[in-house]
């Protein structure tokens, strides 16, 4: 049985960033890429988004919701107890963005720990706000994502393991709350990516690809793509894969892995 070639988006935080960033999403599309994602696209106003994309003839794939401020060394706020009407305000403003420029998956970072505190304390507060996003993206027909980051790349960050955000999608029981699965994440905090997914894919409604060690394209390093690939086209994953690599060398000139993936794969 063969089933669909996938299908990416340019993570335009990493990729083409040779260029200003209203212009990586004409690169991506000029790339072959069917669509762009961004954890801040909010720096451009979402009328200007929408051209950029139609122009472009690209979906934008997913964007974060209340980063907090970068200056103070923040990353998410979502499990942070005293920033909570920081978080709802920002989330809502997300919201409205993504709804505007037809972004149907937001990821609220959950922010970093504060010093002597854990996960177990900050916890309630999570899914509390979790739930508020949750409730209010479903209002938009749009989807949340919890995507957990390990501290090989963001000490102390509060939703740091993948079992952790499983956890919270079964205590929050909600149909709009899904697991942006990191394969580079995954692998660093020792998951089989290709067994994980096979296992959980039905959590999973995005996807992005890194390769391990130096989060560089596929290919460069050690992580098995081809069972990755053949454990997505098993449970079927019809999402887009996110490339949030950081390129080797010019991104176009690292794309050549691309190709291997531009036909259907045998399962």
């Amino acid at each position: 049985m063969y089933r669909a070639a996938a299908r990416f988006s340019a993570h335009i935080g990493y990729l083409f960033n040779e260029f200003p960033l209203a212009d990586r999403v004409k690169a991506a599309a000029e790339a072959g890429f069917v669509a762009v994602e961004h954890p801040a696209p909010m720096q451009i106003e979402a009328a200007s988004m929408r051209v950029l994309l139609a122009d472009a003839g690209l979906a934008f794939a997913q964007m974060g919701l209340a980063a907090g401020d970068p200056a103070r060394g923040e990353k998410g706020l979502a499990a942070l107890p005293e920033a909570r009407a920081r978080f709802r305000d920002a989330a809502l403003a997300g919201l409205d963005y993504a709804a505007e420029i037809g972004c149907r998956l937001v990821h609220p970072m959950s922010g970093v720990l504060p010093t002597g505190s854990g996960l177990d304390a900050l916890w309630p507060t999570y899914l509390d706000n979790m739930g508020f996003v949750a409730d209010e993206a479903a209002k938009r027909g749009l989807t949340v994502l919890i995507e957990p980051i390990g501290p090989g790349t963001l000490p102390d960050y509060a939703m740091a393991r993948t079992q952790s955000g499983l956890d919270a999608i079964a205590a929050l029981g909600l149909g709009n709350v899904k697991l942006l699965f990191d394969v580079f994440h995954g692998a660093n905090e020792g998951l089989d990516p290709a067994a994980f997914i096979a296992t959980n894919g039905g959590a999973i409604a995005h996807v992005h690809f890194a390769d391990r060690p130096g989060r560089h394209e596929p290919g460069t390093g050690e992580l098995d793509f081809p069972a990755i690939r053949r454990a997505l086209a098993e449970i079927d994953y019809d999402g887009l894969i996110g490339c949030e690599y950081v390129p080797s060398r010019r991104t176009e000139d690292g794309l050549h892995w691309l190709r291997g993936w531009s036909q259907p794969v045998a399962v």
